[in-house]
């Protein structure tokens, strides 16, 4: 990726980071920097500990509209994913 590209990035874009071939998910482009995030699966319960409860009342309107976009496009990376996978395995 080039400084335009990284610039143009927005909300919901999903990139990969070329060392360890991470995906992380755009949620804001500062214009000189890019905010994004990493998904995980939580699978054991034993392994989580819960820091602080969403409410509505907590959450500002824009940190909803994140979270909707962000659940947008990992749904969206995973159905890419899982087309790979089966193209890969040729199902």
């Amino acid at each position: 990726m080039n400084k335009s590209e990284l610039i143009n990035l927005k909300s919901g874009d999903i990139v990969q980071g070329k060392s360890y071939g991470l995906g992380y998910i755009v949620v804001d482009n500062l214009g000189d920097r890019v905010i994004a995030i990493r998904e995980v699966e939580m699978t054991n319960p034993i392994e989580w500990s819960l820091i602080q409860k969403n409410t509505k009342q907590s959450m500002h309107w824009t940190a909803r509209l994140a979270l909707k976009i962000i659940g947008l496009a990992l749904r969206i990376y995973r159905n890419n994913e899982r087309r790979t996978q089966q193209a890969a395995h040729g199902v």
